[in-house]
């Protein structure tokens, strides 16, 4: 408190009294404050830390040394904003996984008959989806294109932003393509409303293909199993 009333006084009117500190002694603050910045202890370890990590410290660095201090602080609040999102993508995408539904159930999943197993696929959807997470979300849903059925699980998506929503609607337009059919269950109302804004409900999934819950589903998987049955049946007539 002393010292930003010291300089207050002297941006008030007393910087005549500043002309009188030897330039030696400012020299002398302003080398023990730069020393102060640096991070000896994160230098010590860059050869350790991970290599974002590092990348930002090195880059703020260079920046305070050849562009000046203010222009440091905003390039490393940017690069470090980058740098964790692109670590809770990749988070996001190590815990979404497709596989059959024999694979590691959700609870409400277990009690799928036998005779259905074959014939589902479910993706669990969970945590935010994003633009830093749809490269990711293309890639793991282009593997479901030899399913017959494929169930979007996103009851626990807790965000999705537009660039997520075009991810997911680039990823239905491929897999509607390849025969897939997909149906989306436990959509959150904010998350239906980005969709419906962009027209992938109900142009590339139908409303009847939304399901509020997993239980909603179960109960209509068999009409909708019949339904794909039929489906590819009068496909390979008309090639025939």
């Amino acid at each position: 408190m002393i010292h930003a009333l010291f300089l207050l006084a002297v941006l008030l009117g007393l910087s005549s009294l500043v002309s009188y500190i030897p330039n030696a002694v400012l020299a002398g603050i302003l080398v023990g404050a730069g020393l102060g910045c640096i991070d000896f202890r994160g230098l010590s370890h860059i050869a350790k830390v991970p290599r974002s990590d590092a990348a930002v410290l090195v880059i703020v660095f260079a920046l305070t040394v050849f562009a000046g201090l203010i222009i440091a602080v905003a390039a490393g609040l940017v690069i470090a904003s980058f740098v964790f999102m692109k670590k809770v993508a990749d988070i996001c995408e190590r815990q979404t996984a497709i596989s059959l539904l024999a694979d590691e159930p959700w609870a409400d999943e277990i009690d799928i008959p036998a005779g259905l197993r074959n014939r589902l696929l479910v993706k669990h959807v969970e945590g935010p989806l994003f633009f830093g997470f749809a490269s990711g979300f293309l890639n793991i849903a282009a593997s479901a294109a030899g399913g017959r059925l494929l169930v979007l699980r996103m009851d626990r998506v807790s965000l999705m932003d537009q660039s997520g929503a075009y991810a997911l609607q680039d990823a239905l337009v491929n897999l509607t393509s390849s025969g897939v059919r997909v149906v989306l269950v436990g959509l959150p109302v904010a998350q239906r409303d980005i969709l419906e804004a962009i027209h992938v409900v109900p142009d590339l999934v139908p409303n009847s293909d939304l399901f509020p819950d997993f239980p909603t589903l179960k109960a209509a998987l068999p009409n909708l199993l019949v339904e794909i049955r039929a489906r590819d049946k009068g496909t390979v007539s008309h090639l025939a």
